[in-house]
This record gives C-alpha cells, structure tokens and sequence, in this order.
C-alpha cells in the first residue's frame, strides 16, 4: 500500500475505488468548479485546498509523481515517467478522464499531496477548466 508521508492511517492514494478518496473528491469537485467560474480576471486560479493551480505539460506532471532516481514505487514494482505516461496514470479530478499525450496539458495544485483535501495532488484537464472558466 502507498502511504501518504507522515499520515496517521493508511490508505492507499492511488486506488481509484477507495471510499475516502472518493468521498473527498465528490465534496471537493463542486467548490473546485465554483472557483474556477468565479476566478477574477488576471487572479491566478485557486485550487479547493487554497493552493494556486499551475499549467503543466503532462510530462512534468509525472515527473512530480517519481522519486529522485525517476521511478515511482507501488506495490512492489518500480515505474518510470515512461511506464506512467503510457498508463494514462494522471487524471483529471473534476471529470476523471485521463490526461492523454495528445492533449498533454493539465492544470495542478502546488500544494502537491500536503493536504488531506487531495492525497495525490489535484488535477483539472484544460477542457473542464475551460469550460468552468467561461464567461
């Protein structure tokens, strides 16, 4: 199982069927979307944790997920940014799917996986934040 660092509980993070996770993401994915529709003009945009949301090419959102020797444990195997890249492995938290080379940007929270509110970090794929974002 993949731990959170420093959590009191274990869970694992990167089960898309674990209750906590999808209980988070289902309060969080409305207040997300209301922040992105009333972002003002030229204010940078907020994640539901408070952190500021970044625009990222999906490769160097992958390589947030790898430790210093470019490879990301999990139950007991080790994988490259490659490997997750072609595992489709980040998707967007607002309509789940995943962030695909073809349409390699994707906006995600600085705060990372240092929030109970999202224990992977937070993704939102440029179509859900633009269609929030619309005036």
């Amino acid at each position: 199982r993949l731990q959170q660092k420093g959590s009191i509980f274990k869970t694992d993070v990167f089960n898309p069927e674990d209750d906590m996770r999808n209980r988070l993401q289902s309060q969080a994915k409305p207040r997300q979307q209301e922040l992105l529709r009333r972002r003002g003009e030229g204010d940078p945009p907020l994640c539901v944790c408070g952190g500021q949301l970044k625009l990222l090419e999906l490769r160097e959102r992958v390589k947030l997920l790898v430790d210093s020797d470019g490879f990301l444990e999990y139950a007991g195997r080790r994988f490259s940014v490659e490997d997750l890249i072609q595992m489709s492995a980040v998707s967007c938290d607002l309509c789940h799917r995943s962030i695909q080379e073809e349409r390699p940007r994707l906006w995600t929270c600085q705060n990372g996986a240092n929030t109970i509110l999202h224990a992977q970090s937070y993704d939102v794929c440029e179509q859900c934040f633009n269609s929030c974002s619309e005036r």
